[in-house]
């Protein structure tokens, strides 16, 4: 297993992989699951993440492939 990667390391990697199937409903939810594990960033534990571009990367193909980007948060 990998235990040493991050939460958000694993979202985008099964994002990556729906976008690659044209799987939109579940890109979506795996792109709201990484915006709510990134808000967490700046709370109690320290992030050391120093390099977001692979997030924003992630946002940005998603709404090429497809068109849009629909986040629904409660």
């Amino acid at each position: 297993m990998n235990a040493g990667r991050r939460l958000s390391d694993k979202l985008l990697a099964a994002h990556q992989q729906a976008c690659e199937e044209k799987n939109g409903p579940i890109a979506n939810k795996l792109l709201e699951a990484l915006h709510i594990d990134l808000s967490r960033i700046g709370g109690e534990k320290l992030e050391y993440r120093e390099d977001l571009d692979a997030f924003q990367e992630a946002f940005d193909n998603h709404h090429k492939i497809f068109g849009t980007l629909t986040l629904n948060f409660c």
